[in-house]
């Protein structure tokens, strides 16, 4: 079998770059200036208030609620 004509070892390449921001780091949020920090704090309150409605939709049951209304209902009977 023929040997390669390059028979020395394959030294490769390094590459890298950086690029810097302006004013990266000075708001809350560098990549849609057009909304304020208020603005942005609401929205983050807003989806983990709809992540909680979800948590709730998803209980097979309410024991406080049942326990209020187990309560209540023998109260009822005895007055009958």
């Amino acid at each position: 079998m023929a040997k390669s004509p390059n028979t020395t070892p394959f030294e490769g390449y390094s590459y890298s770059f950086s690029y810097k921001m302006p004013n990266y780091g000075a708001n809350i949020n560098n990549f849609n200036p057009g909304i304020s920090k208020k603005q942005l704090i609401v929205q983050q309150e807003m989806k983990r208030l709809e992540e909680i409605d979800k948590m709730v939709e998803n209980l097979l049951t309410f024991p406080e609620a049942e326990a209020i209304l187990n309560k209540v209902m023998k109260q009822g009977e005895g007055n009958d």
